[in-house]
Order: structure tokens, then C-alpha cells, then sequence
């Protein structure tokens, strides 16, 4: 069919350019995803590099939230990360991802060690 020829091409795709997990959520668990979402985009979320000019590295990641509290996501391939909330997940061989929860109009600054420019 069509949809299945589609697909088919849709996820070579996907696999040609990484290496990570496929995977399908329910229409249910799509729609929680989306609120998270949507609350998300909400918070106005803004992240800027920490970056020392002498070691030529980024030391560290400032997230901030414009208005309302919500949890920012934050996915750092290698290093060592300090200054989140709980322990990072990951799925397969993606890169571990770390939530940094964040009141409203509230910053936080995580520290990054070993990540070289």
C-alpha cells in the first residue's frame, strides 16, 4: 500500500542519519506529550553557553525561563554535567538528556566540564 511504502521510506531515512531507537506512542500518550509540550514553549525557556576563552571550552549552560515554571530539557554529548535534577536518561545510543526544573522567571546555571569548541 501507499502508507506502507511510505513508511517504509520515512524510516530509512530516520536510520541513515541516526543511529537511535524508532519509536510509536499511543494517541493517548501523544496528546500528554503534547501539553508537556505545550506547556514547555509556554515557559519561554532560553539557554546560553558558559565558554572559557583561555581553555577554549564550554564551562557551562545558563537556562532560564521567562514566565511560569516547567522543566528544560537539556542534552549534552560527553563531559561531565553538574547542577541538574536527578539522573539523565537515555534511550539506546543517544546522548543523555537532563531535566533542569526552573520556577517562574527563575535561572540556573549547570556546570559543564570536558566539552571542547
Amino acid at each position: 500500500s501507499l502508507l506502507a511504502q511510505w513508511v517504509t521510506t520515512m524510516v530509512g531515512a530516520y536510520s541513515a542519519h541516526v543511529s537511535w531507537p524508532l519509536q510509536t506512542l499511543k494517541l493517548d500518550d501523544q496528546l500528554a506529550f503534547a501539553k508537556v509540550r505545550i506547556a514547555r514553549d509556554a515557559c519561554g525557556l532560553k539557554y546560553r553557553l558558559g565558554y572559557d576563552i583561555g581553555t577554549r571550552k564550554v564551562s557551562s549552560v545558563k537556562v532560564s525561563s521567562a514566565s511560569g515554571g516547567c522543566e528544560a530539557p537539556l542534552m549534552v554529548a560527553g563531559g561531565t554535567v553538574t547542577g541538574t535534577d536527578g539522573a539523565p536518561r537515555s534511550l539506546g545510543s543517544e546522548p543523555p538528556l537532563y531535566t533542569v526544573k526552573l520556577a517562574g522567571g527563575d535561572s540556573k546555571t549547570i556546570g559543564l566540564a570536558g566539552l571542547t569548541w
